[in-house]
């Protein structure tokens, strides 16, 4: 097995053009909680958002004027994947949302 690479980031703005050399462009992307701010890293022809929150929906319908793909806006939780196709898309985000999972407690 090989070894990866480990990448050392001192200053903040060279943080996203190292990322951006790590990443493969797709061309189908769900973004789950995409809230009122879509992933920019990837630049798929289509991004379907996943978001619980209407209300982040329309700003969404509201910014997005022109944009440099096709959005699928869906007003739903995560668990609208079980609906989908196996396969129906190149990547899935799944970023700043853990706060908003159910946690479950062991008892004591």
């Amino acid at each position: 097995m090989t070894a990866l690479p480990i990448i050392k980031i001192e200053n903040r703005k060279d943080l996203q053009p190292e990322v951006m050399k790590h990443i493969k462009q797709t061309d189908y992307v769900i973004d789950i909680g995409c809230g009122i701010r879509p992933q920019q890293l990837i630049k798929p022809k289509v991004q379907v958002c996943i978001e619980p929150y209407a209300e982040y929906i329309k700003h969404l319908e509201n910014i997005l004027k022109n944009p440099d793909r096709t959005y699928v806006m869906i007003n739903s939780t995560w668990d609208i994947l079980n609906q989908l196709p196996s396969n129906s898309a190149d990547t899935i985000l799944f970023t700043d949302v853990i706060e908003h999972l159910e946690k479950k407690r062991e008892k004591d």
